[in-house]
């Protein structure tokens, strides 16, 4: 199928050559690495660990991906954010999600930033631009694409923040996007307490982490998130009714959450 095999003989290879300030990218991580899409469900302060809920590695694996603070500080993901990662299995046999880890959707508001360009690589029968984004450079070397309807009234070579989301082709496409000064930046993830997304429940056997009461400070709220559904072409967008920024994460009710994430894997061969 397009997705490949799941190879967790090897650990992560880092996409950058040289270290500290003279680290430079070799290639984009798509290219030699599977990427996998999910949520982050749970973060446990006192651990220092986290868990992404991917449904493909789930259904692999009975397992959910281990993810360290480093690795959630470097993407700024926390609890209910959307994120693409590649996966080794540790000594211990753990799955773990590597850098470069980047977060795509946020309950937070928007999870990126970038330029927006028209003429760009795209179907411009159906796309109104892209959007350059660092982030997205170095896990897919390509840009994020914009609709049509979600490019009208964005304006060539201005900045603006956006949510998106990687489809079983490896491609990027935009779900929700606003212009934004040069000053703006992504709220981060909050790691500074431990919470579950609500009726989380660990996939690697029963006690092995306790599920934690729930932080409603940090609940994600359902009425702002945007509901996404699987389709012929990957995933589609359905709007929720709100009128502020779309958000993404996940609910209680609904295993995966309000959009049902697949967790895409693929790899450029």
């Amino acid at each position: 199928g397009p997705l490949g095999e799941m190879d967790l003989t090897k650990e992560y290879s880092s996409p950058f050559i040289g270290k500290g300030n003279n680290r430079q990218p070799k290639q984009p991580l798509i290219s030699t690495n599977r990427v996998y899409m999910g949520i982050v469900k749970a973060w446990y302060s006192t651990q220092k660990h986290g868990r992404i809920e991917c449904e493909e590695i789930r259904t692999a694996t009975g397992c959910d991906v281990y993810v360290y603070q480093d690795v959630l500080t470097r993407g700024q993901a926390g609890v209910g954010d959307v994120v693409c990662f590649s996966v080794f299995a540790s000594p211990r046999g753990q799955l773990q999600a590597s850098s470069p880890l980047v977060r795509t959707a946020t309950h937070l508001g928007y999870a990126l930033t970038g330029i927006f360009r028209t003429g760009g690589p795209c179907d411009h029968r159906t796309d109104a631009g892209t959007i350059d984004c660092q982030e997205l450079r170095r896990v897919f070397g390509i840009e994020a694409r914009v609709s049509k309807e979600m490019g009208r009234g964005l304006i060539f070579g201005r900045r603006v923040a956006f949510n998106a989301y990687m489809n079983n082709q490896g491609k990027v496409y935009v779900v929700s996007v606003m212009e934004v000064d040069e000053g703006f930046q992504p709220t981060p993830g909050n790691l500074s307490v431990t919470y579950s997304m609500p009726g989380f429940q660990p996939a690697d056997g029963p006690g092995s982490i306790p599920v934690v009461a729930n932080n409603p400070a940090m609940a994600p709220k359902p009425s702002m998130v945007p509901m996404m559904q699987m389709g012929t072409m990957g995933m589609g967008l359905a709007m929720g009714n709100s009128g502020a920024p779309p958000m993404m994460a996940a609910s209680a009710s609904s295993g995966l959450g309000v959009f049902q994430l697949h967790g895409f894997g693929h790899r450029i061969v």
